[in-house]
């Protein structure tokens, strides 16, 4: 799986959706970015801290642009095709090759929320991941609090597996936290019957 996820994500495929375009980030988008990237309700259950100037989501994403040259990124950014703004990122924090399995994450611009974008999203990645990478299992998780990402991660026919007590340090805090999955047999499972 390792292989071919670096063979794949060093010319990242470009993924499409009813609403949107998952592609690759690019520098021009870092206002885009900025707008969501700034904003403390954004990163509240995540662990980063928001961007503090336009100029660092700008080096942030040229940064990006080394690590997908590398083989080392796996982020699509999503690209709303009513009017081609970058709303968000969704992709993989982390993979096992021996394993088989991936972890997903993503975030949204809070102008979007609400509107099905996310799930939409994270369904596209989640059907590339079994039926291109032909992975075993995906993951997901969200911070005590953060119902709404719990809530996509069901909508993705993803269950809840776990609670991880105090489990991530966010600004000197410990964050409990929720663990999702879908397997592969029960994807195709449910795709056979729907």
């Amino acid at each position: 799986m390792y292989q071919k996820i670096l063979e794949l994500y060093n010319g990242i495929p470009t993924l499409e959706s009813s609403r949107l375009t998952l592609r690759r980030m690019l520098a021009k988008d870092y206002l885009d970015m900025y707008e969501y990237a700034s904003n403390p309700i954004v990163s509240q259950y995540l662990l980063w801290n928001p961007h503090d100037s336009p100029s660092f989501t700008k080096k942030y994403l040229k940064q990006m642009q080394r690590e997908y040259e590398a083989g080392h990124f796996y982020d699509w950014a999503l690209e709303r095709k009513s009017d081609g703004k970058m709303i968000g990122t969704c992709g993989f924090t982390v993979f096992s090759e021996r394993h088989n399995f991936v972890e997903l994450g993503y975030v949204l611009n809070p102008s979007c929320w609400n509107m099905g974008y996310t799930t939409e999203a994270v369904s596209r990645v989640i059907a590339f991941s079994f039926e291109e990478l032909d992975v075993e299992r995906i993951e997901a998780r969200h911070m005590d609090g953060n119902w709404a990402s719990g809530k996509v991660m069901m909508k993705c026919g993803m269950q809840k597996e776990g609670v991880l007590r105090n489990a991530v340090r966010k600004n000197d805090f410990y964050k409990t936290v929720y663990l999702y999955s879908i397997l592969k047999e029960h994807y195709f499972h449910v795709d056979e019957t729907t």
